[in-house]
C-alpha cells in the first residue's frame, strides 16, 4: 500500500520525498486529528525548530490538504501575510486574510467566507485575533489547526511592543483549537521556555528540533572605522560570481544581497550609498512606513531581480523568502543570537553557498569592552570580537554542538590558509586605522581633528602650505574618503584609546598603542584597503587634492546635509 503522506506530497506539491523531520511533524498532526485519546491529542501540541529554508511551510500545508477544517496561521508581519497568501493561493488553496486596515466591507466579506466553511486557510496576526467578533466566527467555523509562524517573536516582542503575543495560548484555548504548532528557525533555551509558557499554558508541547547549522552559510566579521565607507567598499566590485572571503583583496561580493539597517532612515541612506557604486544594478530600500503600492512594487522588483540589493529593517527581513540571496550584511550588532541567525538565514535558502557579513565599528567595540569589564558581554559580542571559530558559539547558543570541522567562517579559513592569515579582531587594527594612527604618530600633538581631516584627505589651505603640510608622508592617504568618514574614524579611534586628545584639542597617539615607525599593512582588509601613504593621485587623476572627484559617492552624514541626495534616495528607481 502506498504511503498516504508521500502520495499527497507527490500529487499536491510535486515532491518525490520528504525529510525525516517533515514526516514526523506531519504524522503527529494527522494522527492527533484522527484520534480522540489524550495521548494522541498530545501529539498535536508541537514546537518545531527547523533552520531557514528547511521546508517548514510544507509541515502545515500538507496536513491542510488532508484534513477537513480550517487551518489558522498567525504571522507577525503584513509582508509575510501577503507573501504567504500569494503562495498558498498559487498552490491551489483557498485563503482568507484578517488584518488591520481592512474596510468594513472587506472584513464582512472575509467573515462571510469563513462562515461558509469552504476555505483552507485563515491568515491573521496576533492583534487582529483579539477582536471578539473574529473570535466568535472562528469558534463557529471549526478551526482544526493553529500555526504560529516565527514563534520566537513571542519572546522577543511579547515583553516589549506586542504584548498580545504573551496571551496567544489563552486566545487559542477560547477558540477551542485542538491542534497547535509553533514554528521558528531559531530558539535558545530562554526563548523556548517563553514559547512554552505563552503558547501552551495548559500542558507540555512536544519539541521537534533539527540541526540549526546552515552549513552553506559562511560567517564573516569585518571590523571598520567608518560604516558608510565599509558599505561602499564591499559593494564596489560586487559580482554574481562565487562567494569568497572579504579578507582578501580583489574578491567580489555575491548578489543578490540584503543590507540590514537599524532604522528606517538608514535604509534610505545606505541605499543611496550603494546605488552610487553599483551602477546598472537594482538598489531598493524598504520599511514598514511605505504606502501599500510602494511596498508591493519594491517587493516584486527584489524578488524578480538576480542582482538586486535590498536595504531593509530587521522587521521586513523576517518576511523575505527569496531563495537565491547570496549575501546578507549587518550594519549593526543584532540584539540576540536568535535575531542574527534568523536574519542571516535569509541567505542561501536554495542550499547554494552564501555568506553572512557583520560590520563592526568602534562604537560597537567600545560597548563590548564596557560589557566585558562588567562581565555582561553577550554571546554575539564574543562572536564579533573573538579570535576563535564564529560558528561554534552560535550553535551552542541554540543548544547544539558542532558535528565536525567548521563548514565556513573567516577565522577557520584563516588558520587553514598557507601561510595562515591574521585578520584584525579589533577596529583599531584595520589597514585604515593603521594609516590614521601612523599619521598621528608621525606628527604627535601638532594638529587638531579638523586639520587631520584635511591632511588625510589631501586638502591644503594656504596656511597648510606655509607649514609644509602637503609634504607630510600621509598627506592624501584617505583622499577617496569623505570629511565625515575621516572624522568618524578619528573620533572612533579616540573613543577606543588608540588616539588621545590633549587639552589643547590636538591629537596624539596613546602611549604604547602604536609607534611612528610601524608601517601600514596592506593586509587582507578589503573594506579599508587604502593607497600607499604619500600616493597623492591615482593614475589619470589630475584633479586638485581637495576637490571631490567626479562620481565620488556620498556618505551617510553628507546625505543628511544634502537635500539633493535625500531626494535622490527617496526616488530611487528600480533599474532592469
Amino acid at each position: 500500500m502506498e504511503d498516504p503522506i508521500l502520495a499527497i506530497a507527490r500529487e499536491r506539491f510535486g515532491l518525490a520525498f520528504l525529510f525525516p523531520y517533515q514526516r514526523l511533524v506531519i504524522s503527529n498532526i494527522l494522527e492527533a486529528a484522527e484520534r480522540t485519546d489524550e495521548e494522541s491529542r498530545a501529539l498535536g501540541k508541537q514546537i518545531v525548530i527547523l533552520p531557514t529554508g528547511a521546508g517548514k511551510s510544507l509541515c502545515f500545508q500538507l496536513p491542510a490538504a488532508a484534513l477537513r477544517g480550517i487551518t489558522l496561521v498567525i504571522y507577525p508581519l503584513l509582508s509575510l501575510m501577503n507573501d504567504q497568501a500569494r503562495r498558498m493561493a498559487s498552490g491551489g488553496f483557498s485563503v482568507v486574510q484578517l488584518r488591520g486596515g481592512q474596510s468594513g466591507k472587506e472584513r464582512k466579506e472575509a467573515l462571510t467566507t469563513i462562515a461558509r466553511g469552504d476555505i483552507d486557510f485563515v491568515i491573521t496576526n496576533p492583534e487582529t485575533l483579539q477582536n471578539q467578533t473574529i473570535q466568535r466566527e472562528l469558534r463557529r467555523a471549526r478551526v482544526i489547526h493553529a500555526v504560529i509562524d516565527e514563534a520566537h517573536c513571542v519572546s522577543e516582542w511579547g515583553d516589549t511592543f506586542r504584548p498580545v503575543y504573551l496571551t496567544l495560548g489563552e486566545t487559542l484555548e477560547r477558540l477551542q483549537v485542538p491542534l497547535v504548532t509553533a514554528f521558528t528557525a531559531t530558539a535558545g533555551e530562554k526563548v523556548l521556555a517563553r514559547i512554552r509558557e505563552s503558547v501552551f499554558p495548559e500542558g507540555a508541547a512536544r519539541l521537534i528540533q533539527g540541526n540549526p547549522d546552515r552549513e552553506n552559510i559562511s560567517y564573516r566579521v569585518q571590523p571598520c572605522i567608518s560604516l558608510s565607507r565599509a558599505v561602499r567598499s564591499i559593494f564596489s566590485s560586487a559580482s554574481p560570481g562565487p562567494v569568497e572571503s572579504l579578507w582578501r583583496p580583489g574578491k567580489n561580493l555575491a548578489l543578490p544581497a540584503i543590507i540590514f539597517c537599524r532604522t528606517r532612515r538608514e535604509t534610505r541612506l545606505y541605499a543611496a550609498l550603494v546605488s552610487s557604486v553599483l551602477e546598472g544594478d537594482q538598489v531598493i530600500w524598504y520599511h514598514a512606513g511605505l504606502e501599500k503600492e510602494e511596498k508591493e512594487a519594491r517587493e516584486k522588483a527584489f524578488f524578480e531581480s538576480s542582482r538586486a540589493v535590498l536595504c531593509a529593517t530587521c522587521a521586513y527581513g523576517m518576511g523575505v523568502d527569496k531563495g537565491n540571496i547570496r549575501s546578507v550584511v549587518h550594519t549593526y550588532l543584532p540584539d540576540s543570537v536568535e535575531a542574527f541567525l534568523q536574519e542571516s538565514g535569509r541567505a542561501g535558502r536554495d542550499r547554494e553557498q552564501a555568506q553572512s557579513i557583520l560590520l563592526v565599528d568602534p562604537q560597537a567595540e567600545e560597548q563590548y569592552r564596557r560589557d566585558q569589564a562588567r562581565e555582561k558581554a553577550g554571546i554575539l559580542q564574543g562572536v564579533a570580537f573573538g579570535t576563535t571559530c564564529r560558528r561554534d558559539p552560535l550553535l551552542e547558543a541554540m543548544g547544539s554542538v558542532s558535528q565536525g570541522a567548521c563548514s565556513g567562517c573567516d577565522r577557520c579559513e584563516e588558520r587553514q590558509a598557507r601561510p595562515p592569515l591574521i585578520a584584525p579582531s579589533s577596529t583599531t587594527e584595520t589597514a585604515a586605522a593603521r594609516v590614521v594612527r601612523s599619521a598621528v604618530s608621525s606628527r604627535p600633538g601638532q594638529f587638531m581633528v579638523h586639520e587631520w581631516v584635511r591632511i588625510l584627505r589631501g586638502r591644503a589651505s594656504w596656511q597648510d602650505h606655509c607649514r609644509g603640510t602637503p609634504w607630510i608622508s600621509h598627506f592624501g592617504s584617505l583622499r577617496h574618503w569623505s570629511d565625515d568618514e575621516v572624522t568618524q574614524a578619528l573620533e572612533g579611534l579616540t573613543a577606543l584609546g588608540a588616539l588621545r586628545l590633549r587639552r589643547n584639542r590636538r591629537l596624539v597617539p596613546s602611549e604604547g598603542a602604536f609607534s611612528a615607525g610601524t608601517h601600514c599593512s596592506s593586509g587582507h582588509d578589503s573594506t579599508d584597503r587604502l593607497p600607499s601613504p604619500g600616493d597623492h593621485s591615482s593614475p589619470g587623476d589630475h584633479s586638485s587634492p581637495g576637490r571631490r572627484q567626479k562620481g565620488s559617492p556620498p556618505t551617510i552624514p553628507e546625505a543628511e546635509k544634502s537635500a539633493s541626495l535625500i531626494a535622490a534616495a527617496a526616488s530611487i528607481k528600480v533599474r532592469g
